[in-house]
């Protein structure tokens, strides 16, 4: 049996570093009679004095130089390894998130550098496969985080908003149709529409402005990415109802034509839906921030759901 482990030589340094034994009795949480007590022990275990006793102040010998000196080293590298195998044995933070439409991704990466400067630990990952029904899969458990622009009251889902986006009827420039300067509901009766593949009610345009009205277009073709919508467009083969800043290059080109609908136009706001779990809010709350930052003109139309 050693005579010396690491609470001795963390008694000794304690002792040597406060001067006092009341001191170092308070900085060891213990009581002063238990200190004096296992520094006697441990002198006798030893045979030799640790500290000289004048006048209250505790001064090392020799001997207790000789650990201190040891102890030091000793005690900071068993410190720096309980500190990394603790750390190795928690498991990564990890944050999964997916959009409600394959377009944000373009520029939901951008507000990443932040969140981690916020949390370097965290582990950001895209699941691409739950982009159609996010609140779905946040609900399974298979997301932490979802962008969407359907809000939620089911309560074991929390919500941050984020910023709104202007829908825009997309059109060929050629149709009759792009000589409005908006689009009404009865405008789409007879037309072709082009729509992502999700169910209606997740439609915004028919949601909103068609249902209500009691207008169907004369038929809908489910197209699963933003950019062969505009390209049916720019074939003159239907319209569509995309998000301003999705259609933006096509509008640009002049492929196609972008027109409001209604007079006041189809608004739609953003939020940052994520599960209750502690550690998934203050990630969640970190990427908002970052996300509002981020949110300049140029990509203020965030998405394109049709």
């Amino acid at each position: 049996m050693h005579a010396l482990d690491v609470r001795h030589l963390r008694l000794v340094q304690t002792v040597a570093e406060c001067g006092t034994v009341t001191h170092a009795a308070t900085a060891l949480h213990l009581t002063q009679s238990a200190v004096s007590r296992q520094l006697v022990e441990l002198e006798a275990r030893l045979g030799v004095p640790l500290f000289s006793r004048a006048k209250k102040r505790m001064t090392p010998t020799a001997a207790g130089q000789r650990i201190l000196r040891t102890a030091g080293p000793l005690l900071d590298e068993l410190r720096a390894l309980e500190e990394d195998v603790s750390r190795k044995a928690k498991p990564t933070p990890l944050l999964r998130i997916a959009t409600e439409c394959y377009t944000c991704y373009r520029w939901l990466p951008s507000a990443f550098p932040e969140l981690l400067r916020a949390q370097p630990e965290l582990e950001v990952r895209i699941v691409l496969e739950a982009t159609r029904r996010p609140l779905e899969a946040l609900l399974r458990g298979e997301i932490d985080a979802a962008l969407v622009s359907a809000t939620t009251r089911d309560r074991r889902i929390g919500s941050l908003p984020l910023f709104e986006d202007e829908l825009v009827a997309v059109l060929h420039p050629a149709h009759p149709l792009a000589s409005r300067k908006y689009l009404e509901a009865r405008h789409f009766a007879g037309e072709t529409l082009f729509t992502y593949d999700v169910p209606p009610e997740q439609i915004l345009s028919l949601r909103h402005i068609l249902g209500p009205a009691g207008i169907a277009p004369r038929r809908i073709l489910r197209v699963p990415l933003t950019e062969a919508i505009l390209e049916m467009v720019a074939a003159n083969l239907g319209i569509s109802v995309l998000a301003r800043w999705g259609a933006e290059a096509h509008v640009k080109s002049g492929a196609v034509v972008a027109r409001r609908v209604t007079r006041a136009g189809l608004v739609r706001a953003w939020h940052l839906v994520h599960s209750r779990d502690r550690a998934v809010v203050l990630a969640a709350q970190a990427l908002a921030r970052a996300l509002r930052r981020r949110h300049l003109p140029s990509v203020r139309d965030s998405c394109t759901v049709s």
